[in-house]
């Protein structure tokens, strides 16, 4: 569960960087150049991405990671690494040849995507969560009910013992009080071989 949620909120970094390399490369394009430093900041952005997507495979599991590997196959893939290649070739040099809107939308479904995955990511952790919940529950009331009905057989113990040792004892008081009153013909059975 906990590398779950650390892959969630690994996703969610992941998701923002694609975002601010959206913004990035979509002003670049409408500008034609990147600005200062943006050649340098467009890098890192993918850089960074490059990392976070491994390390957020190393925590699904081989079905979850199936699905976030999808997201980065399909027709719009060849295209969005087409705009990401002119953008690193053109490094400091015009981007004219670039068509900002088509950027915008491959990069808005590759957005899209991912927050989809996280969607996805988010309910199925919940359920996760909801089990680990209900299996507490359980746990929590069989404990509750053991420890119940342990409580209950120890008072009925208690109580048998008790009995056993005082019901031979108010047989003797009885007994000495009638003997005391002048009644001789008092008989205590035996019922144990011990001092009771």
């Amino acid at each position: 569960l906990e590398r779950r949620f650390q892959a969630l909120s690994t996703l969610q970094t992941l998701k923002d960087q694609a975002s601010l390399e959206q913004a990035t490369l979509g002003n670049a394009f409408a500008s034609g150049a990147f600005p200062p430093q943006g050649y340098e900041q467009y890098l890192a952005e993918k850089a960074e991405q490059n990392a976070l997507s491994g390390a957020l495979l190393s925590m699904l599991d081989p079905s979850d990671a199936a699905s976030f590997q999808k997201i980065f196959i399909g027709p719009s893939r060849a295209e969005f690494d087409g705009f990401r290649l002119r953008a690193e070739q053109s490094a400091k040099e015009e981007l004219a040849l670039a068509d900002p809107d088509r950027w915008f939308k491959i990069s808005l479904a590759r957005l899209e995507a991912l927050k989809g995955f996280e969607s996805s990511l988010s309910a199925s952790l919940q359920d996760q969560a909801m089990g680990l919940r209900s299996k507490a529950i359980l746990n929590l009331a069989l404990v509750l009910g053991g420890t119940f009905t342990l409580q209950i057989l120890l008072v009925a113990f208690a109580w048998a013992l008790s009995r056993r040792i005082t019901t031979p004892i108010e047989a003797l008081a009885a007994a000495m009080r009638r003997l005391s009153e002048g009644n001789l013909t008092q008989h205590l059975p035996v019922g144990h071989m011990d001092e009771t």
